[in-house]
């Protein structure tokens, strides 16, 4: 099959139903593994016409980022960075139950300065592990590890097991000025 110009197709697409092993590739304008398949691998390659996982990205990646200014947010499957800029208020941030998206990842951050109001992870009927202590409960509260002038907050990222929310990184404030 040879296309030239510009071509539609309505309805579904299926490469390699067989099971052959035959890589797919697909060109940009100056890449030419732009998208690559690797068959016997079992693996996709961005930019990289040889990938050594499963999704390979030889370059930079955007990732959603929000930055929350007013009382408490639900965290969506669209989300990944959460930034909470909270200077006084208490305010709850909620986590989708961990059995609706497994592996999903989510970095949750404070972005104040002299914060005095709380920041608490609710993990919906599921328990979220506390990025210090290490203990699972219902709750827990973004620590500030900072206080000071021009030290802002710090964060948490977190994964979901498929039952509860593992904290799988922490990081402190930052020395902004």
């Amino acid at each position: 099959l040879s296309l030239t110009g510009d071509s539609s197709f309505d309805g579904a697409a299926v490469f390699n139903e067989s099971g052959a092993n035959k890589d797919f590739r697909i060109e940009g304008d100056t890449d030419v593994n732009l998208f690559f398949l690797d068959a016997s691998a079992d693996s996709i390659g961005i930019r990289s016409n040889s990938p050594n996982s499963t999704l390979h990205v030889a370059g930079s990646i955007r990732l959603p980022y929000v930055k929350v200014t007013s009382n408490n947010y639900n965290i969506t499957a669209t989300d990944y960075t959460v930034s909470i800029d909270n200077t006084s208020n208490n305010w709850t941030v909620n986590l989708p139950n961990a059995n609706t998206c497994v592996g999903r990842i989510y970095v949750i951050k404070r972005f104040d300065e002299n914060s005095t109001g709380s920041i608490t992870i609710d993990a919906d009927s599921c328990n979220v592990q506390d990025p210090a202590g290490g203990f699972f409960s219902a709750t827990i509260q973004i620590p500030i590890w900072y206080n000071g002038p021009c030290v802002f907050g710090g964060g948490v990222m977190y994964q979901s097991n498929g039952t509860d929310w593992e904290a799988i990184g922490a990081f402190p404030g930052v020395q902004a000025c």
